[in-house]
């Protein structure tokens, strides 16, 4: 299927310029920094043959588009590393595409129908880790594309840190360090209440600090469902907690939070605002406003010590995806 693309420049209050992208329609799912100068963009798609995912390639420098691949299922998570993007879609495949050239350079099932998947990577030993929500993983060599399967303890979020041989999950009521070698357990992390888990982490470049989205079973008004609680940022040489930072007024609408490339700061996106953290005392250091801001939004550092802010949603009838560099502090 072929996508059209365009982008066209348009002002923003705030003084912060705003480039918009039309991907055929398609809203943006996941997103990663490709290089120094451009994005990885995951979008999703639906016409009357079914949901369709996009692989797209941004360069914000010359305000280029281009598609790097596509395939006929709902995406889930994108994890771009040296040599290849690995997708997960919500059938439990993992799909992974050369960098450069798009070309399929492998494919595999993960988990079984209806289990999300995510992809992490082993630096050390050239690996990704394919582990869908019933703990049941693929562990891909990226040196060959071989893979074995193994089982990891069942959870709602996991991370890992390979460079310590250690990973944490995020279950009902608890966030706990594992062995990666015995999966056991070897230290709590924190208590959570009854209803609360954390379903997602993101570790900064240096792997000094992990933040875990926390979320709740027990909804506003006793309606059950799934709502943010709020985000927490630990230490890992520690794991004392650093930053706790309140849901946004929709409960229900996550922020697009990103680390600095130094790993100093934490920037969120969310309800018209960027906030920023200075995470060596935990304190909040400005905030940058942006009113049109959408509610599926990303955000990532660069290596200049600006950032680059992603959203993606319905605006006057139709999906519309922008992005906008906002100015180091």
């Amino acid at each position: 299927m072929l996508v059209a693309y365009s982008l066209w420049a348009s002002p923003l209050q705030s003084a912060i310029n705003e480039t918009q992208i039309d991907i055929q329609g398609s809203l943006v799912r996941d997103m990663a920094l490709d290089g120094a100068d451009s994005l990885i963009l995951l979008s999703q798609g639906q016409d009357r043959s079914g949901e369709h995912a996009y692989l797209t390639r941004i360069n914000p420098g010359n305000q280029s588009a281009s598609q790097i691949a596509s395939f006929d299922s709902s995406p889930y998570n994108l994890l771009v590393t040296s040599a290849s993007l690995y997708v997960s879609s919500m059938d439990g495949i993992v799909r992974a595409y050369d960098r450069r050239s798009g070309s399929p350079v492998g494919k595999w099932q993960a988990a079984s129908y209806a289990w999300t998947t995510n992809c992490f990577q082993d630096t050390a030993h050239k690996e990704i880790y394919a582990v869908s929500g019933n703990g049941t993983a693929k562990v891909i060599s990226e040196i060959g594309g071989h893979a074995r399967s193994t089982h990891f303890p069942v959870f709602n979020g996991i991370a890992f840190q390979f460079d310590r041989n250690e990973f944490v999950i995020g279950k009902k009521g608890s966030i706990r360090l594992y062995d990666v070698s015995t999966l056991k357990p070897k230290r709590l992390i924190s208590s959570l209440a009854d209803a609360d888990f954390a379903d997602s982490f993101e570790l900064s470049p240096n792997g000094r600090y992990l933040m875990a989205t926390i979320t709740s079973t027990d909804g506003p008004n006793g309606s059950g469902r799934i709502f943010l609680r709020e985000l927490r940022v630990y230490d890992t040489n520690s794991w004392k907690l650093v930053v706790r930072i309140p849901p946004l007024e929709n409960p229900f609408v996550k922020y697009g939070c990103a680390f600095s490339q130094d790993s100093s700061q934490l920037g969120c996106a969310g309800d018209g605002v960027v906030r920023f953290y200075r995470l060596a005392d935990g304190s909040e250091s400005r905030r940058v406003p942006v009113p049109s801001l959408k509610p599926i939004c990303f955000l990532a550092g660069l290596a200049n010590r600006t950032w680059i802010l992603l959203d993606s949603g319905f605006s006057e009838g139709r999906i519309r995806t922008s992005y906008r560099y906002l100015p180091a502090d």
